[in-house]
């Protein structure tokens, strides 16, 4: 029915229409307050028999979900969650839901069950006693509504998209002529492509966002009188929907409606149920940058990874610039002899064509009738290969393909954006 990846939680539908017999829906309870007292309920390891233990609610707070590192309002309780316990529910004194859990859809209606699943639990903290986390009923919520407007197209959270200062300094807070009784926090980076895009500019000062009033310490107070972070007024909506900002510009207060989306990055950090994109040309392997690439190739992830590509995973999209576009792989050949060593290089151009994304690069080199094509990348190296109308490529390219076995020569997602049909290797047979 749905998957959110942001939160680690999806929506199911049985195929068995006896599945609910006899079976009574638990009700999404409210919020807990601090020091409430919960139980979970799960399979932990070291028995086959339900497990149930308890303790109460110590933290209210936004933590990073392992699933995606989202930062997302999560909770802390000290009852003991061990492996196995991953989907387990976690209740009140009522009987309440208020954590983890698995949704069932039957007959267009939503059950809640109590039923363990691998993979929809959050997480416990390794190498603390009795720290473990739980997802709350507002992220909860958020979840059911966002499958009910959007069905398989909700992707999670909406955004705002800026970069902020606190303004807990008094000097900064009279330099920039922000009155006593006004708090918030300083924008200093407004992301291209993202719900503050074109609205929002470095120097604003954000005040409000709906009707939570930001702090100089960039907190807001939320639900229960509790306090978290003010990205957690932006969380509550999603997105396609509107929100109104008050910012202090040119010393007035100003009401800003912004339209919230989806987070945009230059650099993916985690992209789910998609193949990887890629180009082959010539034995060279392009691909966007992303954090699962890097993952993927450096055995410590993003430890290890060149110092370059961890840089610019911290940049900005740019209109001319919408991925990092990168050599990962030489299929050796005579054409591309000697570039072994330029794998992991950042392409910037081709022939002196600036390139934006992988889709960018395509195009470039199938729509250039010079005989080489002279790419520029990382350390100012650069890679000479035969032209599309020069012999010497399209005999390189059969030649690796039928090598290496290389099926197509760019990604299902390189296709549909091109909207044209895979280039089929001379190793397949030709309809």
């Amino acid at each position: 029915m749905g998957v959110c990846n942001d939160s680690d939680l999806a929506l199911l539908k049985p195929t068995d229409d006896t599945f609910f017999k006899d079976i009574q829906p638990l009700k999404i309870g409210p919020m807990p307050p601090l020091r409430h007292r919960i139980y979970v309920a799960g399979f932990p390891i070291g028995g086959e028999e339900i497990s149930v233990t308890e303790g109460v609610v110590s933290r209210i707070e936004i933590q990073p979900y392992s699933h995606s590192l989202k930062q997302l309002l999560a909770i802390t309780v000290d009852a003991a969650i061990n492996s196995g316990n991953s989907g387990g529910p976690v209740m009140n004194q009522h009987g309440e839901l208020i954590g983890n859990y698995l949704i069932l859809v039957h007959r267009s209606r939503i059950h809640v069950l109590i039923v363990t699943v691998t993979g929809i639990a959050f997480q416990a903290l390794e190498g603390a006693e009795n720290i473990g986390h739980i997802v709350p009923p507002p992220v909860i919520r958020h979840f059911l509504d966002g499958i009910q407007k959007f069905g398989k197209d909700y992707r999670g959270f909406p955004d705002l998209g800026i970069t902020v200062q606190t303004l807990e300094n008094a000097n900064q807070r009279t330099y920039l002529g922000l009155p006593h009784e006004l708090t918030g926090v300083l924008v200093v980076r407004v992301h291209h492509n993202n719900s503050c895009t074109g609205l929002l500019r470095p120097g604003d000062v954000l005040l409000k966002i709906g009707a939570h009033t930001i702090a100089n310490n960039g907190m807001i107070t939320f639900d229960t009188k509790l306090h978290g972070d003010f990205t957690l007024a932006v969380q509550q909506y999603q997105a396609g929907t509107t929100v109104t900002c008050d910012i202090f510009r040119e010393g007035k207060v100003q009401s800003i409606d912004v339209p919230l989306k989806y987070p945009h990055e230059l650099v993916a950090s985690h992209r789910y149920n998609v193949q990887p994109e890629y180009y082959i040309y010539c034995g060279l392997l392009f691909q966007p940058l992303s954090v699962d690439l890097l993952e993927a190739h450096f055995s410590g992830g993003l430890l290890t990874a060149p110092q370059e590509l961890l840089y610019l995973s911290t940049e900005d999209e740019t209109p001319e610039r919408k991925e990092i576009v990168v050599l990962t792989r030489v299929f050796k050949d005579d054409a591309n002899f000697g570039y072994e060593a330029l794998q992991f290089s950042v392409v910037r151009s081709i022939n002196g064509t600036p390139i934006s994304s992988v889709a960018d690069l395509t195009r470039v080199i199938e729509s250039t009738d010079s005989e080489f094509l002279v790419l520029k990348v990382s350390k100012d190296a650069s890679i000479v290969l035969p032209g599309v109308k020069n012999k010497l490529a399209t005999k390189a390219n059969k030649r690796i393909s039928k090598r290496y076995g290389i099926k197509y020569d760019r990604s299902e997602l390189l296709v549909q954006e091109q909207n044209r049909e895979p280039t089929p290797s001379d190793s397949e047979p030709k309809a």
